[in-house]
């Protein structure tokens, strides 16, 4: 991709790596009027309610996915209007496109009134410039903008955090938001996963020494590389494709891990897919694990049916969850197939409760 300066109204040259789409032009007035139109739709008030429901997820890849979700009904409508498909390679192509676009100034105001009513930080001339640089020399550049995911440098300067686990520091990425989004002091992990590590840690019934733990929506790797440094013997990290770049950094930031008996893999897994009979990581597993995974309702039934899929009436199940009202509505469902036993609630203003299940 050629990178050209333009002034409002010249075309851009074809999106390259979309395929279905690969003669698709948009020029700059064209993409101020297709945000322009977003944006109206994205303050409409069952869209703005829709929105409030997921705020919770802020500053975290979650919150990102949720809002590619969320947008896609609204994409659909408007995008075709322009040439684009109304789906998400429509939108990848757009994004896409926004990489020279937004090097007129005007297109990056328009980009970022988008930004601003979606809850996302908005994005600076120079790290517009650098994308399009990056593109320019690496056919394709470091960064993905086919969805919102928060990942490498695009709305986030990524720090560790670092946990105390098996005598050995445990270092994790955290996110923490720019000058750009003056309301966010950053992403903490969150507390059921820290909960869920210290509870492996103290409790010996459930300990991961010696065994094989996989671990469901990782996230950044938190509570399987505690296991790990706690003496696991194999754990496999899991979750959906665009999380996996940075819980595959969190892994290198722990040089440890080349020291210890116990081996780590990443693993993408899409509870969807797995449940319609999709490919599932290599068994069997002592314990699968996962930290405050129950944001969703619509995904209850494909966790469920992962595990019943993953399970042997020998695997122990043990998981944390931030009490909400859905997660209610999770555990009625799981207990048609695994018993379930709650065995710690948190004591602080963090309303976190572990569960134990066994299949029935």
């Amino acid at each position: 991709m050629v990178v050209v300066h333009r002034e409002p109204g010249v075309e851009v040259a074809s999106i390259a790596d979309c395929a279905d789409d690969a003669n698709i032009k948009l020029n700059d007035l064209q993409a101020l009027d297709l945000q322009e139109e977003l944006v109206a739709r994205y303050h409409c008030v069952e869209f703005r309610r829709k929105l409030d429901k997921i705020k919770g997820l802020r500053n975290t890849s979650k919150y990102a996915a949720a809002v590619n979700e969320l947008c896609l009904p609204e994409q659909a409508v408007v995008l075709p209007r322009y040439g684009l498909q109304g789906n998400q390679a429509g939108v990848n192509c757009l994004n896409q496109a926004l990489k020279l676009l937004e090097l007129n100034r005007d297109v990056l105001a328009a980009s970022n009134k988008v930004r601003t009513a979606l809850g996302l930080p908005m994005r600076q001339p120079e790290m517009v410039q650098r994308i399009a640089n990056n593109d320019r020399h690496d056919d394709g550049g470091m960064f993905d903008w086919g969805s919102l995911d928060v990942q490498e440098e695009e709305y986030f300067e990524q720090v560790p955090a670092c946990f105390g686990y098996g005598g050995r520091i445990v270092r994790v990425l955290r996110r923490q938001l720019g000058d750009a989004d003056p309301e966010s002091t950053g992403q903490q992990i969150w507390p059921a996963a820290e909960a869920l590590a210290n509870y492996f840690e103290k409790d010996t019934r459930d300990a991961p020494a010696d065994r094989n733990i996989l671990e469901l929506g990782a996230g950044m790797g938190l509570v399987g590389l505690a296991a790990l440094a706690l003496g696991a013997k194999k754990v496999v990290l899991t979750d959906v494709e665009d999380v996996l770049i940075g819980l595959r950094k969190s892994i290198r930031l722990n040089k440890w891990i080349n020291e210890v008996d116990g081996n780590v893999d990443v693993a993408e897994l899409d509870w969807r897919d797995a449940a319609a009979g999709g490919p599932l990581p290599k068994g069997p597993f002592d314990l699968i694990c996962w930290a405050d995974c129950v944001f969703w309702p619509e995904l209850f039934r494909p966790l469920v049916a992962t595990l019943e899929r993953l399970a042997t009436r020998e695997t122990v199940i043990a998981f944390s969850v931030a009490t909400r009202g859905v997660s209610f509505q999770f555990l009625e469902l799981l207990n048609q197939s695994f018993r379930v036993l709650e065995v710690w609630r948190s004591r602080t203003q963090h309303d976190v409760k572990i569960f134990r299940a066994r299949r029935l």
